[in-house]
């Protein structure tokens, strides 16, 4: 255990890249139903990497190599290429079947509770209570659930992907997905005349590259295809690392640390996005890190901090527009940086950072402006084009003035956007309201499974209603209140909230169908809530008194409950979903 604490807490984001590639090796689709060789061998020669990798760190470390500490050092790492090794056995061996949708779910959820539960007992053991290790067991369970859903669920939950065909016209995310792997570069002609390759190109590119070294090593195209979600799960994984990162700067650890992080990776809006294979994921993770950048460069004002943030905002462009949200708290930043220096009158430092920024545009302005002027200059596609929804389903006539201030209760009376063609009883139109249902199951679960589960996704809209609305309160209470954390911050996040949330009250209005309603487009709220949960408690944990204490186990307990039902309503969704289709069909 000793060299996996090391890896995490020394070189997080490689540890989450490790732990995807494995889980990418062992559990890909290489093959049609059966595991690939490369599956039964990946586990234990990753694993295996981890033994010289100890003995570095042991040498580092300058501990005694004595044949007896060495082999204690080395029995975790030799256990756990064991028991990959008889999990990716009994993977190989059990059929497909009425238990497993595709690849066998269920022998991942067997494998995944006897793992958990082996680590549960080693923290009895040792006695391990501080809350600064046992968060780290809460991300890489939340990482676990997230990995689950994604192999059950395959293409079933998917937004504007369409299906691979070597002879249909290419649409969709997956029609451009094979565009550019069959060309290496964009469509040269007008975008908008193929469904959503008006998005700049990549994640697209980066998909198109995991398909071309797939296929390199003997993999057919057709089943290389199904691991296309790999990816967004790979930066859902770094992303949690970044937030992780930020929460701790923000002065959030030990127990609150571990409830920022449990609301993250097991709520369900950021379980659909990460499950998405379009690149929703990718500019989130983007966003996020180049504002963490930015931090970082107002800690230190290195002028190297400063063109990382500027490269990682461009790229983020580059994944998808509406990143462009992220220059908000970016600038406050940077504003702030140079008021400081001007109070100061340090105005050579002022003008040092004044060009650090210039230096910053420089980088950040082509790569945000390349994709919209490449395509209005060449084909006329106006600026910030968006196509409106193909299905007719999902418009929206209800006016304005209703979508904005209609709470009827009989809208939070089913557990996902409601939708006549679907079973519905009404089409879905106040986009809070959605935002919320979509907060808490997705958009294309349709009614009357005849699930026995779908109260469960009805108490998790519930809890996920009151957490949110809790989050909002503690937000506007912190903004507030003196001393709970640095004005810049404040401006920041309140300014990076507001602008989220009302360009996505305009999307819906602008564009009235119900697929613009999803909170795929505000999912930074999200985060935000649960930094301001975060918040809260660590000002909570210093108090003393009934009042005090209440509202600390209140947000605790409401807090567990979400994650909680949150597991609960997706793990037996998945299998219970399996099974009807798998009788029905």
């Amino acid at each position: 255990m000793e060299i996996v604490k090391y890896s995490i807490k020394k070189h997080p984001y490689f540890s989450a890249f490790y732990l995807w590639l494995y889980l990418f090796c062992t559990f890909g689709w290489f093959t049609v139903e059966r595991v690939h060789p490369l599956n039964i061998v990946s586990s234990v020669v990753l694993i295996g990497v981890l033994i010289p990798m100890n003995e570095l760190f042991l040498r580092k470390r300058n501990i005694r190599h004595e044949k007896k500490a060495a082999l204690k050092k080395y029995l975790p790492v030799a256990a756990l290429a064991l028991y990959s090794a008889l999990t990716l056995i009994t993977y190989c061996f059990v059929p497909k079947n009425k238990l497993g949708w595709g690849r066998n779910a269920a022998v991942i959820i067997i494998s995944g509770f006897i793992f958990f539960a082996a680590m549960f007992l080693y923290y009895r053991k040792k006695k391990i209570t501080s809350f600064d290790k046992v968060y780290i067991l809460v991300i890489l369970a939340g990482f676990f659930f997230h990995f689950f859903f994604n192999v059950y669920s395959e293409f079933e939950i998917q937004v504007d992907l369409h299906f691979y065909s070597t002879d249909a016209f290419p649409e969709g995310h997956l029609g451009y997905m094979k565009y550019l792997y069959n060309n290496f570069i964009p469509v040269q002609t007008d975008p908008r005349q193929y469904w959503q390759f008006y998005h700049p190109p990549l994640h697209h590119y980066l998909e198109a590259f995991l398909l071309r070294a797939e296929t390199a090593l003997g993999t057919d195209i057709e089943v290389a295809v199904y691991n296309i979600k790999y990816l967004p799960l790979l930066y859902f994984m770094l992303m949690t690392i970044t937030l992780r990162k930020l929460a701790q700067i923000l002065n959030i650890k030990g127990k609150p640390l571990i409830f920022v992080m449990a609301i993250i990776v097991f709520s369900p809006g950021l379980l659909f996005i990460s499950n998405y294979a379009n690149n929703d994921m990718l500019s989130v993770f983007l966003m996020i890190e180049s504002i963490y950048l930015a931090v970082l460069w107002y800690k230190d004002r290195r002028a190297g901090k400063i063109l990382l943030t500027a490269g990682c905002f461009g790229a983020a462009m580059f994944a998808k527009l509406s990143s462009w949200m992220a220059a908000v708290p970016i600038a406050v930043i940077f504003i702030a940086a140079l008021i400081e220096k001007l109070r100061e009158k340090e105005y050579k430092t002022f003008g040092r950072y004044v060009g650090q920024m210039f230096a910053f545009l420089g980088i950040a302005v082509p790569l945000t402006l390349y994709w919209s002027l490449r395509n209005y200059l060449r084909f006329g596609v106006p600026i910030g084009y968006i196509p409106e929804s193909r299905s007719n389903f999902q418009s929206i006539s209800e006016p304005v003035w209703k979508r904005l201030v209609d709470f009827s209760p009989f809208q939070l009376a089913i557990p996902y956007q409601s939708h006549l063609r679907r079973g519905g009883t009404y089409v879905e139109y106040n986009p809070l309201i959605s935002l919320l249902k979509t907060s808490s199951a997705d958009i294309y679960i349709e009614k009357n499974l005849g699930s026995p589960f779908d109260m469960l996704n009805l108490i998790t809209l519930w809890i996920t209603c009151l957490l949110a609305f809790a989050a909002f309160i503690f937000m506007i209470r912190i903004l507030v209140k003196k001393g709970t954390m640095p004005v810049t911050a404040k401006v920041a996040i309140l300014l990076f909230y507001g602008v989220v949330l009302v360009s996505y009250y305009i999307f819906c209005i602008k564009y009235p169908m119900t697929c613009t309603e999803d909170i795929r487009y505000a999912s930074q709220l999200i985060m935000i809530g649960a930094f301001s949960v975060g918040i809260m408690l660590t000002g909570l944990s210093g108090k003393t008194g009934k009042k005090p204490a209440a509202l600390r186990k209140f947000t605790e307990y409401l807090s567990i409950a979400f994650c909680v039902m949150s597991v609960l309503s997706f793990t037996t969704y998945g299998l219970w979903t399996t099974l009807y289709y798998n009788l029905k069909f």
